[in-house]
């Protein structure tokens, strides 16, 4: 396993057990280390998304979100993400403006 999938797996058990500000610089490493696969990348800018809605930093999580979707085209979230009181607005304002864009 690469160094940046490690640091995503970390990154990901970190947010899961509450440790936001640890998840966001492990999640930003692996990004930053070059994520072998597109949904890989996807799934770091979806928990950076998480955390940031979560902090009332709508503005970033939108950027997020939208970096997610650069990443692979075909992201989603399942339907409990999506229907997140938080971050399901966020997202599906993102994912409605990018497929208006001919997405």
């Amino acid at each position: 396993q690469a160094a940046s999938e490690q640091l995503l797996a970390k990154g990901i058990k970190s947010y899961e057990d509450g440790e936001y500000r640890s998840a966001s610089k492990q999640l930003q490493d692996a990004l930053n280390a070059g994520l072998p696969r597109k949904a890989d990348g996807a799934r770091a800018h979806k928990y950076l998304a998480f955390i940031a809605c979560g902090s009332n930093n709508t503005g970033r999580c939108r950027d997020e979100f939208r970096k997610a979707f650069e990443s692979d085209p075909n992201f989603s979230l399942d339907a409990a993400e999506a229907g997140h009181p938080v971050w399901g607005p966020v997202y599906r304002g993102v994912r409605d403006q990018l497929k208006g864009k001919g997405r």
